[in-house]
């Protein structure tokens, strides 16, 4: 029988035959899985010992779990950290990067991370495997438009010549089937 988990989840995302759960739980089902768990149709499994703070968005590529997380255990707290799962254990990957983390999706050669900087300017940023580099940059004229989509992450960027905004359009930095566009 299914087994819920022991506090709320935040996000999911597939990979294979397993769907991957992130949040502020401590248990899924009866297995100690700290803040993300995988479910296989069947059973619940631990993803290594688990992500500190709480798990609030996650991208999968292949066998790699990316995951963005708060500092603390409240899902409130703006998400700064960003992790990857090998397969073995998970690393830290985000450490340079200033700003609250919004969205994460990955394709096959680059993770892009959509990042809050200053609080009226974002950043979309792209891990190559080695580092970060800021892929696109603008003003945020609605945060809330800064979202994950089905494998893609969507930006609103706004055209402006002399200082006044023209032309204010949604990019996306990748299509629902995870190939890069930008």
């Amino acid at each position: 029988p299914f087994q819920g988990l022991s506090s709320a989840a935040l996000c999911m995302a597939a990979a294979g035959s397993n769907v991957f759960v992130g949040g502020v739980f401590d248990y899924a089902g009866d297995i100690a899985a700290r803040r993300v768990a995988a479910w296989d149709g069947h059973r619940w499994s631990a993803v290594g010992q688990g992500i500190p703070g709480s798990v609030v968005r996650l991208a999968t590529r292949s066998s790699e779990v990316f995951a963005i997380s708060s500092s603390d255990n409240s899902a409130l707290q703006p998400a700064t950290n960003v992790w990857r799962w090998n397969g073995v254990q998970w690393d830290e990957i985000g450490s340079g990067l200033d700003g609250f983390f919004q969205a994460i999706a990955a394709s096959t050669s680059n993770v892009f991370l959509a990042r809050i900087r200053a609080y009226t300017n974002y950043a979309i940023s792209r891990w190559n495997g080695s580092s970060w580099g800021d892929v696109v940059a603008g003003q945020i004229l609605d945060l809330d438009r800064v979202v994950p989509g089905s494998a893609a992450i969507e930006v609103p960027v706004t055209w402006s010549t002399a200082g006044k905004p023209v032309v204010e359009e949604q990019v996306s930095l990748l299509s629902p089937t995870g190939h890069e566009v930008a």
